[in-house]
């Protein structure tokens, strides 16, 4: 009787998968090939939730829908099994066999892990998403560790589900000495034409960040020797996230954003892009002056940044009263868990060469999706669904068959 109710148990959870996928016309296998001749990076900035300027986002967005390319290629099960956790750190296990562990630097108290079992069943590929409707919203900066920590778990657990599925021809490296996140390349077969895919999760130890210096395609360190595997540098679409910005105010709508530097990416790339944004009947629009590669404009961000720290700090010594006190360390906690992120995620060095999506010179346009004005007045921070996901995967695929014919 266990047995049976096992196997029924097993048949269930393939049926409610195959329900989840998103239907695809597109045939898609692993690739006999070593190289790809086109590229599909899409990474997750753990936790990078904020930045300045009321910045939101969901930036697991490209990681969504590059990893449900991937899981269609390999026919992995993303969703979660398991997640168990002490008071140490945070285990989570996946259908598809993969499996990760952090430790939040604050540990996790047994209400938290209570908390978090409520995930189990849920599609790890919306890492950021799942670990929201687990803790409420997900915060940077050493703010919120647990809940950082927890979606760590989630989207290393997809890239060791991937590995496993096929050790031989699925790579992933570290990131760094300094960050605990890791970076997949794989050789996919779409329709028959190789295209290399690149997944990093960025993430620090302890739920710390985002540092985000390997994001995208940008090749250096580990990253950079793992993509030449695969064949890169080569065109690609640089997946990205769902964002509220002042782009919003334009339109009552969502819309995709295509973006691309004529001089230092590549126009190709975006053409393909916007040709399937077209064909698909998706809300767009694009440009090509919005990518910034100015490094002491960046670094500025972190003076003035600390420029308003030492004004709280000056204001603090002087207070004796405790509404005062009150008042400005609530706006250190704004300014730590929000702005904060706008400038911490990326290396001077980095950000001069590869402007903040993390952009291997000559190669690249980037994907996002842009939330109507009136978004954050309902949703307060944006989170990929699944419609938006099978969009992008839809215009993502298009794209890079019209890149392989050129």
């Amino acid at each position: 009787m266990l047995r049976t109710s096992k196997n029924l148990l097993k048949i269930i959870g393939i049926i409610k998968m195959k329900e989840e996928r998103i239907i695809l016309k597109e045939k898609l296998s692993l690739s006999d090939e070593k190289h790809g001749i086109v590229c599909l990076t899409g990474h997750v900035g753990i936790a990078h939730a904020h930045g300045a300027n009321n910045y939101q986002q969901d930036d697991g967005g490209g990681f969504c829908a590059a990893g449900t390319i991937v899981s269609h290629a390999l026919s992995v099960d993303t969703r979660i099994r398991e997640v168990s956790c002490t008071t140490e750190k945070i285990t989570v296990k996946l259908m598809g066999g993969g499996s990760a562990v952090t430790m939040p630097r604050r540990r996790v108290t047994p209400q938290e892990a209570a908390m978090m079992k409520r995930a189990e069943g849920k599609d790890a590929l919306f890492s950021q998403g799942v670990a929201a409707e687990v803790f409420g919203r997900v915060y940077g900066q050493g703010v919120a560790e647990t809940a950082a920590c927890f979606q760590g778990a989630l989207a290393l657990s997809v890239l060791d589900s991937f590995k496993k599925a096929d050790p031989e021809r699925v790579f992933v490296v570290p990131e760094s000495e300094e960050n605990a996140g890791a970076i997949l390349g794989t050789v996919i077969d779409l329709d028959g034409m190789p295209v290399a895919v690149v997944m990093p999760v960025n993430f620090t130890g302890g739920g710390l960040g985002p540092d985000e210096d390997y994001e995208g395609n940008f090749m250096h360190g580990m990253k950079g020797e793992m993509m030449k595997k695969i064949g890169c540098p080569l065109p690609t679409i640089v997946a990205e996230s769902k964002v509220s910005s002042v782009l919003s105010e334009e339109s009552d709508h969502n819309r995709f954003l295509i973006r691309y530097s004529e001089e230092r990416g590549d126009p190709s790339v975006a053409r393909a892009l916007e040709e399937s944004c077209k064909e698909l009947s998706v809300p767009y629009f694009v440009r090509n002056d919005l990518l910034n590669y100015d490094a002491d404009s960046f670094q500025a961000l972190s003076s003035n940044f600390a420029d308003r720290l030492e004004n709280i700090a000056a204001e603090l010594r002087k207070t004796e009263k405790s509404s005062v006190k009150v008042r400005l360390v609530g706006e250190l906690a704004k300014l730590v868990s929000e702005d904060a992120a706008g400038f911490t995620y990326m290396s001077r060095p980095v950000f001069a060469e590869s402007s903040s999506p993390g952009l291997h010179p000559g190669t690249s346009a980037v994907l996002s999706m842009i939330v109507g004005k009136n978004y954050i007045k309902d949703h307060v921070i944006p989170l990929i669904t699944g419609p938006d996901r099978d969009d992008y995967v839809r215009i993502i695929l298009s794209a890079l068959k019209k890149i392989g014919r050129r």
